[in-house]
């Protein structure tokens, strides 16, 4: 019996869990893709200042979007394939992305936005995080990237 299979008969009527994953997957690989645009479409907007701002704009905030684009794009395949790794990954890419998220509501370019637009953004993010960190660690699920165990045969 399949791992699909055992997933319906114990839900009769739901989705088998490999198609949250897929729906996972496609998010990281969208969520990569943002951030590699956002690093291309802010290239131009570099407006020199002083040098510490313009280090920081280049170096912290386009490299961290630049690494979690590349990370969610791996990340996105390993999940896509079903490999433990990728499971892993996503996990983790979500979590410092949320942190980096949360942290630019933040900031003091960020100001302009009223302080309840600011938590209901939080918010939002929170709970897009809570809802793949839970559905990627319901037992069911996370079953499905565990290796298949092999079967060995003993010749006596």
């Amino acid at each position: 019996m399949t791992p699909d299979e055992k997933d319906t008969l114990l839900k009769p009527n739901t989705l088998p869990a490999r198609y949250g994953i897929y729906i996972i997957a496609v998010w990281s690989a969208v969520l990569g893709l943002l951030n590699l645009i956002r690093v291309v479409y802010t290239l131009s907007d570099t407006v020199i200042t002083d040098a510490g701002g313009v280090w920081l704009n280049l170096f912290v905030y386009r490299g961290a979007h630049l690494l979690f684009g590349i990370l969610f794009l791996v990340a996105a395949a390993g999940l896509w394939l079903h490999r433990n790794w990728g499971r892993r990954l996503f996990l983790v890419c979500i979590v410092f992305f949320f942190g980096v998220s949360l942290n630019g509501l933040f900031t003091p370019s960020a100001q302009t936005l009223p302080a309840r637009q600011k938590w209901w953004l939080g918010g939002r993010y929170l709970l897009s995080i809570v809802l793949a960190v839970a559905y990627l660690n319901l037992p069911a699920v996370a079953r499905r990237f565990q290796p298949v165990a092999e079967e060995t045969t003993t010749d006596d």
